[in-house]
């Protein structure tokens, strides 16, 4: 599970008080992890996979910075 789904599925139980079955809880988890990813494809070349990389890290690091705003 992706730490941003973790904060998501805290925050439902905290402000819905109540208890969610470990199976419905997988599902719900699931989709949710299904429905923010990407397509993925073959990636092609050494310079297409450092564009890649470096394409990754920049994502990363924005939104690092926007869950530490948001903690603070």
């Amino acid at each position: 599970m992706t730490k941003k789904a973790e904060h998501i599925l805290e925050k439902s139980r905290r402000r819905s008080g109540r208890h969610v079955a470990p199976g419905k809880l997988d599902s719900i988890l699931d989709e949710f992890n299904q429905t923010t990813l990407d397509d993925v494809g073959p990636v092609a070349g050494g310079d297409q996979e450092m564009k890649v990389l470096k394409e990754m890290n920049e994502l990363q690091n924005i939104e690092n910075d926007n869950w530490n705003r948001g903690c603070a």
